[in-house]
């Protein structure tokens, strides 16, 4: 059985999470852009048009109304000496203070590796922002390995904020993420984020389309596991939200690779809530 239905307004902080996890593959920087392969289609949709793509990070986010306090990415060597980088910013509005990650090409070796050091940031930027009595949505999203890396993120962030007595919510959102984290960082995230549910100060959404592939790795006798409500994107255009939802197996390979593309995402999900139905 599938779970309750999605509210419209939850459909609209959806489709502005991806938005953010998409916009964090491209930075200041000229042409950033045309060096893209799958999220180029999607950074042209949110900017409403191919010239309009070409535009920097700053002038992307300020068209959804987000002021960029951060635009970082951090090169390093992992245990192995691979060499990974990762990429992302933080943004505000007068209500919303924004973390958003993009995917990285070691899929692997960063989930295994990935450490705060990544994060130094968090600290200069970010927990300042929600220091003052003023409420604000705090919106953590990424695609990808950056759902995994926003993952960490969100573990450290429970960490070092009571949610619970302060007058901040928590917005979670990925989408194509691998596994993250053994049973213990499961148990405990998704503890705090159901006692943050029940106080009506967090939601969270593990999005995942179809047959994307990369929600299956690392492999689970690996000792990895998902946190976070499963919300099914299908093909169709519906939205499934369910606990105990799990993906099948698609009918080609290929399927595992095109489901990942953050422009499907994008796309299903405005009809999804076209439909209004989940």
């Amino acid at each position: 059985e599938h779970g309750p239905a999605v509210e419209l307004s939850r459909f609209e902080d959806f489709i502005l999470s991806v938005k953010l996890a998409c916009l964090a593959y491209v930075d200041d920087k000229p042409g950033t852009k045309e060096n893209l392969v799958d999220c180029k289609e999607a950074i042209e949709d949110i900017a409403g048009g191919v010239e309009q793509a070409r535009a920097p990070l700053t002038e992307l986010l300020a068209k959804l109304g987000f002021t960029v306090d951060r635009i970082f990415s951090h090169h390093g060597i992992l245990g192995d000496g691979e060499a990974n980088d990762t990429q992302g910013f933080i943004a505000h509005s007068e209500h919303d203070v924004v973390l958003a990650y993009r995917g990285t090409e070691n899929v692997w070796d960063l989930v295994t590796d990935l450490t705060t050091d990544h994060v130094p940031f968090i600290h200069e930027v970010l927990l300042p922002q929600l220091q003052g009595p003023h409420p604000k949505r705090l919106v953590i999203a990424g695609h990808s390995l950056g759902g995994a890396i926003a993952t960490g993120a969100l573990a450290y962030l429970l960490q070092s904020i009571d949610f619970a007595a302060s007058p901040h919510n928590v917005l979670f959102v990925t989408i194509g993420q691998p596994r993250f984290g053994n049973q213990h960082f499961r148990q405990w995230v998704d503890s705090e984020l159901g006692r943050l549910r029940k106080l009506g100060k967090c939601y969270a959404a593990r999005i995942v389309h179809d047959h994307d592939g990369v929600p299956l790795v690392p492999p689970k006798h690996m000792s990895y596991e998902h946190m976070a409500d499963l919300h099914l994107l299908t093909e169709a255009g519906d939205l499934l939200v369910s606990p105990g939802l799990r993906l099948g197996r698609a009918e080609r390979l290929s399927e595992y690779i095109q489901d990942h593309n953050p422009t499907l995402y994008l796309q299903l999900l405005r009809s999804a809530m076209g439909k209004g139905r989940c």
